[in-house]
């Protein structure tokens, strides 16, 4: 499992309890995404380790033509991930419009589920493509 497979669940999952109102699957989602987002123990990479095992890393030989050629690569500005701190900023969205401000803010888990549903099958989710131009690894 991919995040963009990860992605689509979480937001069909989310769209489900908006649209059949379970309160229980919306704080279990926003329970998943601040735990992930905590804790850094991914769901897809949990998945991909028990599937297909840990794998050490392969080397293979490179053109020093190429590697002279090229710049090295800028190191991130923060040691967060994006993709951390793109559950982060869900769950917080998600929690804040459910249980702090319902009545004023009762849009945001739809455009949050919709948008997690279009990044997962786009392949590009905006929030992380941002992060990451902000600086984060």
């Amino acid at each position: 499992m991919g995040e963009r497979h990860f992605r689509i669940i979480v937001g069909i999952a989310l769209l489900i309890s908006l649209y059949f109102e379970i309160e229980a699957a919306l704080w279990g989602v926003a329970a998943l995404l601040l735990f992930e987002g905590v804790s850094n123990w991914r769901i897809p990479v949990l998945v991909s380790r028990l599937r297909y095992g840990v794998s050490e890393p392969i080397t293979q030989a490179m053109d020093m033509s190429l590697v002279a050629a090229s710049p090295p690569p800028a190191p991130p500005r923060s040691a967060l991930e994006a993709e951390r701190i793109q559950r982060f900023l869900a769950a917080a969205l998600l929690i804040l419009s459910t249980w702090a401000y319902p009545a004023q803010l009762w849009i945001v888990p739809w455009f949050l589920a919709f948008f997690l549903v279009a990044a997962g099958l786009s392949g590009i989710c905006p929030t992380v493509v941002v992060l990451r131009k902000l600086g984060f690894s």
